[in-house]
């Protein structure tokens, strides 16, 4: 393929001088008028014109002047399971190579292509056998009138060995795809239209959904199946599925609650679908993007790109603390008076209440309400402050008040299960203390990223609550 490569030389005529602030134009053949700036530069008025030539220079077929033409080294692109799994003769625990790959809305097939190559050369991460299998929406006929480079891209993966499979709806894969696979991979997804962050968290949605129905399920070492979850060994990890965005576009790494809120809140979707996010990395784009919003047009990706790694939960794996999500309410207990303490002795069932100082204990809460949490959950309690709502007396007219964030350590977060834990916990907390009854029976708060909520109550100096004390509570 030939392309022609433009350099502009520039050639700057002092006219006038002793004028500090004066207009100067660029002449282009591509503009029809000169186009007007102001210029500071002491000379004083400038006129710049503008030569242009050509250089034309013979590439290879298989290269795309769109794209980086940096060779990508097997690092860049590791096709080894996240998930720590145990060799076949007992060995120590290791990634180990994926077998099956599943690619989907591959553009013009450019990255399914680049695997392909990757994989026959036999070298870094890749299992001698991997079996590539790469989708896209559109049928065949349409797509090689859509994208210029579709039947090439086509004739690499199919002569390396892959599959190309068109007309696939990643949203609905079970319907078009055949088997399990150890990664499912989806660069970039958008649907196709302008920016809207409503049908690209919908996108998401489903196709997490759909992608956790066709992963490779684990198999768990017999020997460490009844340990403790730290202790079990895979023999074959379970599937992975592998989504590539722009930096803050999925939310996870969000600084502010507006990135937040403009982000497609990934974590969120991928909890409701059952699914755990094992890891977030830089992803190396050393492909073509030529499919900007269905067409063959490269997008630029302004930012960073993220791969953000989702895993089915199982109770084993584990979700790395700045990846959590959490949800939080407010227990509000109401206090005994500071000289008689024995008017909150529960005289029907003979059981001791929780005295003045044990209440104001966030670590003595934390102790009755993290033994009610399911497996892989978590509770932090922070002690928030103490209200008073007139005279202080055994109707609990003053109360204090412990922050409970519920987060997923080894379980997703959703906001139902998590809630259904808040009504739990008033419930067994109203057996050993008496609640505020009008901060009772509130819903949890949305899920959001445990550590955006910690860098809003750091940055908060007059919230009450030592944030700093929750990771050791």
């Amino acid at each position: 393929m030939v392309f022609s490569r433009i350099r502009a030389v520039t050639t700057h005529a002092s006219i006038l001088s002793g004028c500090r602030r004066s207009p100067s134009f660029l002449i282009s053949p591509t503009m029809r008028r000169p186009v007007f700036r102001e210029s500071s530069h002491r000379n004083g008025f400038k006129i710049g014109f503008v030569r242009f030539f050509s250089e034309l220079t013979a590439l290879h077929d298989d290269t795309d002047a769109s794209m980086d033409h940096k060779r990508p080294s097997c690092s860049e692109y590791d096709f080894s399971s996240r998930v720590l799994a145990r060799k076949s003769d007992g060995g120590l625990r290791q990634r180990r190579p994926i077998k099956s790959l599943l690619i989907l809305g591959d553009g013009d097939l450019s990255f399914g292509s680049l695997v392909t190559r990757l994989s026959n050369e036999r070298s870094g991460t890749f299992s001698p056998d991997t079996d590539i299998t790469v989708t896209v929406l559109e049928e065949r006929d349409r797509h090689s009138k859509i994208y210029g480079r579709s039947r090439l891209n086509e004739r690499t993966i199919v002569d390396g060995g892959g599959r190309t499979q068109y007309g696939v709806d990643a949203t609905r894969l079970s319907e078009f795809v055949v088997g399990r696979y150890d990664r499912v991979q989806f660069n970039f997804p958008h649907w196709q239209g302008k920016n809207n962050n409503r049908r690209n968290r919908q996108l998401i949605a489903d196709m997490l959904k759909s992608a956790m129905e066709v992963l490779t399920e684990p198999v768990v070492d017999s020997v460490t199946a009844s340990s403790s979850p730290d202790d079990v060994s895979y023999i074959v990890p379970p599937g992975e599925i592998h989504v590539a965005l722009v930096e803050h576009q999925g939310g996870v790494t969000s600084r502010s609650d507006q990135e937040w809120k403009m982000s497609w809140m990934v974590p969120v979707h991928a909890a409701a679908a059952g699914l755990l996010q094992v890891g977030l990395e830089p992803f190396q784009v050393s492909y073509s993007r030529a499919s900007y919003r269905g067409v063959d047009k490269p997008f630029h990706v302004k930012e960073m790109p993220q791969l953000h790694i989702f895993a089915k939960s199982d109770g084993v794996l584990e979700c790395p603390k700045s990846l959590q999500l959490c949800c939080r309410f407010e227990l509000h207990i109401s206090l005994p008076p500071q000289k008689d303490e024995n008017c909150w002795n529960d005289t029907k069932t003979k059981r001791r209440q929780l005295s003045r100082d044990e209440i104001l204990d966030a670590y003595i809460i934390r102790s009755h309400v993290q033994p009610l949490m399911p497996r892989g959950m978590e509770a932090d309690v922070s002690f928030a402050g103490v209200f008073t709502r007139g005279q202080v007396d055994c109707d609990g007219l003053s109360s204090a008040a412990h922050l409970i964030v519920l987060r997923g350590v080894r379980r997703p977060v959703v906001r139902e299960e998590c809630d259904a834990l808040r009504a739990k916990i008033e419930e067994a907390m109203l057996e050993i203390c008496s609640l505020r009854g009008d901060k009772t029976g509130r819903m949890v708060s949305k899920p959001i990223p445990y550590d955006l909520l910690r860098r809003k109550w750091e940055a908060d100096e007059n919230n009450g609550v030592d944030a700093r004390s929750w990771g050791s509570r």
